[in-house]
């Protein structure tokens, strides 16, 4: 059985909370995730405990909020590559690596939603061309319908006619894990 680290930032960890740490996964699965999460400051603890795990694979979700008015999207990807490097260093075989979703709310000063999604936008087309079909892609997630009132996360409210779109980002990466 692999097993499997989920690491990155409020995403991974508001779908931890949502299926109580079980994704339903063969193998075991450690989650990672820590709310604010950026590659330039790496919270080194929630590093270590992803690097320590021992996994097999990993599926990463970071880079979001790295993103400033004056960031420079190569620099973020750059540091995006070098925390796949570290996993694969540290004996990880595999690591999907998320898309920077869209976003509506935005507290660093002079950042607004045309700034934030033409960088999203580069650092995306990057790390499809760097990773190819372990850059994992959330096309199904409508803004701002899919998202909380805070138009930054994932919307977790159910209703007995649709599934939640954290289950739709749990489904996702879920396929990743079955496919390795």
């Amino acid at each position: 059985m692999k097993s499997t680290v989920l690491f990155g930032s409020s995403y991974v960890e508001r779908l931890r909370r949502s299926c109580n740490g079980d994704l339903g996964t063969p193998g075991t699965t450690i989650v990672c995730g820590r709310g604010g999460l950026r590659t330039d400051r790496m919270h080194q603890p929630t590093l270590q405990k992803a690097l320590e795990a021992g996994a097999d694979v990993a599926f990463i979700h970071v880079g979001g909020n790295d993103i400033e008015a004056d960031s420079r999207p190569r620099a973020i990807f750059n540091r995006i590559v070098s925390l796949v490097e570290t996993m694969h260093g540290s004996g990880i075989t595999r690591v999907w690596v998320a898309e920077i979703l869209t976003r509506g709310l935005f507290r660093a000063p002079g950042l607004t939603k045309d700034v934030f999604e033409k960088q999203r936008l580069k650092i995306s087309t990057l790390l499809f061309k760097k990773y190819g079909s372990d850059f994992v892609q959330f096309r199904d997630m409508r803004y701002p319908v899919d998202y909380l009132p805070d138009l930054v996360h994932l919307q977790t409210r159910e209703t007995s006619s649709t599934n939640t779109v954290m289950k739709k980002y749990a489904s996702r990466i879920r396929r990743c894990i079955w496919s390795s």
